[in-house]
Formats: C-alpha cells, sequence, structure tokens
C-alpha cells in the first residue's frame, strides 16, 4: 500500500500502469534474484478493486490537504454568513453561491476525514 500511495502521488492515475509498476518492483526490488511470491498472496499482488480504490483515496486526501491549505482559514472556524451579506458584490446570488460553496466544502470534507 505505501508503495502504491507514493505512486499515485507521483502521478500514476491508472489501474494496469499501477499494476506493471507494482509487478516491477516486486520482481525486481523486493525479490530480485529470488522466486516470486505466489500469485493469490494479495500483499504483492493487490486486486484491480484495492489499487483502484488506494489510487481514489490517495488522491482524495491529497484534494483535502491541498482545500485545508486553500481555505483552511474557512473549513475550520465557524462561517458568519451575515458577514457575507455586508459585502456589495453586485449580484445577491453571488453570496448565495458563495455561501453554498463554503457550505457544502464543510460538510463534504467531514465526511472523508
Amino acid at each position: 500500500m505505501a508503495k502504491m500511495k507514493q505512486l499515485t502521488r507521483a502521478g500514476v492515475r491508472h489501474v494496469p500502469e499501477m499494476q506493471q509498476l507494482i509487478r516491477d518492483f516486486v520482481c525486481n526490488v523486493l525479490f530480485a534474484g529470488q522466486s516470486e511470491p505466489p500469485r493469490f498472496d494479495s500483499r504483492f499482488w493487490p486486486s484491480d478493486k484495492t489499487v483502484r480504490n488506494c489510487i481514489y483515496s490517495t488522491r482524495v486526501k491529497a484534494a483535502y490537504v491541498l482545500l485545508c491549505g486553500l481555505f483552511g482559514f474557512w473549513l475550520f472556524s465557524t462561517v458568519d454568513y451575515n458577514l457575507l451579506n455586508r459585502f456589495h458584490i453586485g449580484n445577491a446570488s453571488y453570496v448565495v453561491l458563495l455561501r453554498a460553496l463554503l457550505a457544502s466544502l464543510q460538510n463534504c470534507l467531514q465526511l472523508f476525514f
């Protein structure tokens, strides 16, 4: 799992590509000069679903860290929606959109983490 997370952070996004890189890593690094582990050992030969889930969770966590860095002061504090109404944006729909966006970000990120 650690190698898959590292590869995902390096930019691998597709299951077949990830499996090829894992195969190369297991055969050429972990078991160099030895016989391969059995194919049914999921520690070394993860299923498509496991690879897909690892890629997804690693990307979601990376997005979460990025959003926390960009919007952390909004996400982890109480948003004063009355303060938003004091700003003159020119169109009230922008205020409604901004409120909805902030509320959605708070709710979505709390679901994942």
